[in-house]
């Protein structure tokens, strides 16, 4: 609860503010309220103290991540324990506004499980965004998402009982680390993106995790279309390959080379190939054994 008064005593005091033209409320009296105009709304924000607004934003943010996991488990309609406003939202915006009250007071927590899902709350919200293609924005709430975890995200925060969480803290920090890579790459921010992605090269604990990396760096080079960046992701591509115990020629790629990469790369730039793409023969090798999905990928490439 957001007050210690009663429904009915709270409708009395909020109409003072709606006669006061402060507030307006809903027609059909469904209990709905809302500030006349935004000035109005930040006059009273600035009233409250620093700590009246930390405890509303941390309250509010409580209440509405319950809800959140209610509608993530089951649907508004029907369940009477929810506010009848939940029927006219959605989980995935939601989450935005659980998050934004989480990211005021997110210094706060002291719960190293509370801290935890505000972190997994912004990677949700941070990935919608870049659905979105709003990766600015993305990259402001995935970077809320790992000041959360803490000062030392690479570090283990569990206890020496509890080594399963401190591996989950670190993979948490992860995927908060290379969806944000992949988000500022995208709003420019270049060197950044490298920096990130080199610290994640650092601390990934398996191949796959490093393929995870390389596969993101590549789809990043290819949406520039430069000839400089489809070699680099040509490179990268070799050395994701190499780690998954594929041992290539780059002077003469195998079947597997060209239908693991080859056909991914064309098809993001359109049909058109690096020059050093373009250079090697595409003569057919023997398909003793490799199946009828390298058999395919073969044809399609020598269509070129």
């Amino acid at each position: 609860r957001l007050t210690e008064f009663a429904e009915r005593d709270l409708k009395l005091i909020l109409q003072v503010a709606v006669d006061e033209g402060l507030i307006r409320t809903s027609r059909d009296d469904a209990g709905d309220y809302g500030f006349v105009h935004q000035f109005v709304q930040q006059a009273c924000y600035s009233f409250a103290s620093p700590h009246e607004l930390d405890e509303t934003h941390l309250a509010l943010a409580r209440i509405l991540k319950n809800v959140l996991s209610s509608l993530d488990t089951a649907p508004a309609e029907g369940d009477s324990t929810l506010p009848k406003w939940v029927s006219c939202v959605s989980a995935d915006s939601l989450v935005f506004d659980v998050i934004g009250h989480y990211n005021k007071v997110h210094s706060r927590l002291k719960d190293i499980e509370e801290r935890r899902d505000v972190a997994r709350l912004n990677l949700r919200a941070g990935r919608q965004a870049m659905v979105s293609c709003n990766y600015r924005s993305a990259v402001e709430i995935l970077h809320q998402g790992i000041a959360v975890l803490g000062p030392s995200p690479w570090k283990p925060t569990g206890s020496v009982s509890t080594p399963r969480r401190s591996e989950d803290d670190r993979r948490l920090n992860f995927s908060l680390f290379l969806s944000c890579a992949e988000s500022e790459h995208f709003i420019g921010e270049i060197e950044t993106a490298k920096g990130r992605f080199q610290e994640l090269m650092e601390h990934a604990a398996s191949p796959l995790e490093r393929v995870a990396i390389y596969e993101t760096q590549v789809q990043c080079l290819l949406s520039s279309g430069r000839s400089s960046d489809l070699r680099a992701a040509w490179e990268l591509g070799l050395s994701a390959l190499g780690l998954l115990g594929f041992q290539l020629d780059q002077d003469e790629p195998s079947l597997t080379s060209w239908l693991l990469t080859l056909v991914s790369v064309s098809e993001n730039i359109n049909g058109s190939l690096p020059d050093v793409l373009c250079r090697t023969p595409l003569s057919a090798p023997s398909l003793d054994g490799e199946g009828e999905v390298e058999a395919n990928a073969h044809e399609k490439l020598s269509q070129w």
